[in-house]
């Protein structure tokens, strides 16, 4: 959410309306979240989550000073005026299509290796197991998961670091590159962290599988 003026200008100004994200909102363990639930993620919060909720108290501080704001706080969009659609309505609409191989081949194959990289049949058994509803669900879940549940399990562990050796591969070329600090992200939760990102995109196994497979050797024969 960006707003492009000062609380001193409120004079100027008639109103401001900001986008934030059900990021900014905290949790309620066993219930429901609106709205008005302060933040409470500061120790689990990845650094998107945190811009999202900073971003907001910017707004109010425009709404102290007397400007009226207005902030809404999407979660994941879609549903009948879903027109666009938005990507997760995009999602789900391939899914309820049955368009599942031109989806997951078009997914899969977005990094720099292309499809190519992929063996026939391990693409055969990704379109297999996207054509059953039990995939589509459990995949939903997942996603919907990462936004609440685990974020709760997450804070309960926080004080808890992992013992055993972690070896931690990403591609260099991939999202994690660009939106994380993975070496140093894992040594908030484990205590022996070692890896390096690899000249791919997500897909590790597929796009460099020698260099994989030569990591994983080196760490298991001295982790």
């Amino acid at each position: 959410m960006t707003l492009a003026f000062r609380p001193r200008s409120c004079s100027r100004s008639r109103c401001a309306n900001g986008s934030s994200s059900i990021a900014a909102i905290g949790l309620v363990e066993g219930g429901l979240a609106d709205e008005t639930t302060t933040f409470n993620l500061f120790d689990v919060a990845n650094p998107y989550i945190l811009t999202k909720w900073q971003s907001e108290r910017i707004a109010m501080r425009f709404a102290e000073s007397g400007l009226p704001v207005v902030v809404v706080n999407p979660a994941f969009p879609f549903g009948p005026r879903d027109i666009a659609p938005t990507p997760t309505g995009g999602i789900i609409r391939s899914l309820l299509a049955k368009q599942v191989p031109l989806y997951i081949l078009g997914r899969i194959g977005r990094g720099p290796g292309g499809i190519k990289v992929f063996d026939k049949r391990a693409l055969a058994q990704y379109v297999h197991a996207f054509r059953d509803p039990r995939t589509i669900h459990a995949t939903c879940e997942d996603y919907r998961a990462a936004a609440g549940i685990d974020l709760v399990h997450d804070k309960k562990d926080l004080k808890r670091k992992i013992r055993m050796p972690v070896l931690v591969l990403w591609g260099r070329q991939g999202v994690i590159e660009r939106m994380f600090d993975p070496i140093r992200d894992w040594r908030e939760v484990a205590r022996d962290v070692r890896g390096r990102a690899l000249d791919c995109g997500h897909f590790l196994p597929e796009e460099k599988p020698i260099e994989v497979l030569r990591e994983l050797r080196r760490f298991l024969a001295h982790g």
